[in-house]
């Protein structure tokens, strides 16, 4: 099997890292202002941050498919912040929450693919 060789593999996974993370810990921190400022009851809060938890210790470790796996949970996240968008009591940190997800979505798309790019590379050499 022909493996695509990418330039700058390991730069361009370095940057993913770091913005996987970044995006991932600013949803975190706006989830949690946006459900303060609507009052939502503490066992609400924690079933909402239950999906993204399960995940970060396979992102830590970078594990391609939990990161593949963080797209499919950032689009249940993304159905709820548009349907709340859309709701007579929205908020801009609405807007927020489906402006980082979308980074989300992107950043971990490439971080997951560029991982496996890197590990196909160095079965190659």
């Amino acid at each position: 099997m022909k493996v695509k060789f990418i330039i700058n593999l390991e730069k361009k996974l370095r940057i993913c890292r770091k913005l996987t993370w970044a995006s991932i810990v600013t949803f975190l921190f706006v989830l949690l202002l946006n459900s303060l400022l609507k009052s939502n009851p503490i066992t609400i809060i924690i079933f909402t941050y239950l999906p993204i938890c399960l995940l970060l210790p396979g992102i830590y470790k970078e594990k391609h498919k939990t990161i593949s796996m963080l797209c499919f949970v950032t689009l249940l996240y993304f159905i709820v912040a548009v349907n709340n968008y859309f709701s007579p009591d929205s908020s801009y940190l609405d807007v927020l929450e489906i402006l980082i997800l979308v980074i989300i979505f992107i950043v971990a798309m490439l971080h997951s693919r560029w991982k496996q790019y890197s590990l196909y590379q160095a079965d190659q050499n």
